[in-house]
């Protein structure tokens, strides 16, 4: 059984692979697929890497050769992703590959949520390819969160809306990949995601593991727009991120469901832990 990973050198790609091997695939049997093969960072490299572009189809067609089941991992290029999920989509039909896991976006059903159109619309070109599919709307990052955990800390003042987030680890999300692509359920929808929570708790957390006071200010609309700019963020994706908190606020990114840990079979990381391994670390490593 060939199993092959798109975006195989980022943070998600790579973990899936690494999960894939713990659940006993033989390397020899993984195709990491990715535009940089110099930035895969897995730990097995007796895996196959191929190089392959979503805006290339001949390099898809070269990578997907033999390949029986792929791992859409989704594109990172806002307003580009549905262009290039479709050369994904042809290509694999070319290849005859006989099922597809597709990472898309908690929140994806949401009509009135454009951040997630590439992503329904790329649903819906699944759906119309004839191709087995699962579906994995993953929910926000809680890695990407802890990115800016010590600059929160620093600055003491976090800001944002008041909504909650079902956030989980990417190795939380890699892991539930790793188990749908080896046992794929055909026309299963995930909804994908740790435990809610809001930026008060966080603010909260930040301040329990490092010992400064860190508040959380309420912003929304104009006011978060004006003060993310005057942070020094580019005037599109503050206001991309303005968007984003308003369908937070609207618990379009918020789900109750515990599919993530069924389907992974572990717990997802809490917001604490994430705190707690973020913080700790870097204070560890200075």
């Amino acid at each position: 059984m060939s199993i092959a990973v798109t975006g195989a050198s980022g943070r998600l790609g790579s973990f899936v692979i690494d999960a894939l091997v713990e659940r006993g695939v033989s390397p020899t049997d993984i195709v990491a697929i990715t535009r940089t093969p110099e930035g895969v960072r897995f730990r097995d490299r007796a895996v196959t890497v191929r190089q392959a572009d979503y805006d290339d189809p001949e390099s898809l067609d070269l990578a997907f050769r033999g390949v029986e089941r792929l791992l859409l991992v989704a594109g990172t290029e806002i307003g580009r992703r549905l262009r290039q999920h479709r050369n994904v989509i042809a290509a694999a039909k070319r290849a005859w590959v006989g099922c597809i896991v597709y990472t898309s976006m908690l929140g994806a059903a949401a009509e009135d949520l454009a951040i997630a159109r590439e992503h329904r619309e790329t649903e819906r070109e699944l759906d119309r390819a004839g191709i087995p599919t699962t579906i994995l709307r993953n929910g926000p990052y809680l890695d990407t969160y802890m990115e800016r955990a010590a600059d929160d800390v620093a600055r003491g003042e976090v800001i944002g809306g008041s909504g909650r987030v079902s956030a989980a680890h990417r190795r939380d999300y890699a892991e539930a990949a790793a188990a749908a692509i080896l046992t794929p359920w055909a026309g299963r929808v995930y909804e994908l995601g740790g435990e809610p929570f809001g930026l008060a708790e966080y603010a909260r957390e930040l301040s329990r593991v490092s010992g400064r006071q860190v508040a959380f200010r309420a912003l929304e609309g104009e006011a978060l727009r004006s003060a993310l700019v005057a942070e020094g963020v580019p005037a599109d994706e503050a206001a991309q991120a303005v968007e984003l908190d308003a369908a937070i606020a609207r618990g379009a990114l918020e789900t109750e469901s515990s599919a993530l840990a069924e389907l992974s079979g572990r717990r997802p990381m809490t917001l604490a832990e994430a705190v707690d391994e973020a913080l700790v670390t870097r204070v560890a490593a200075a």
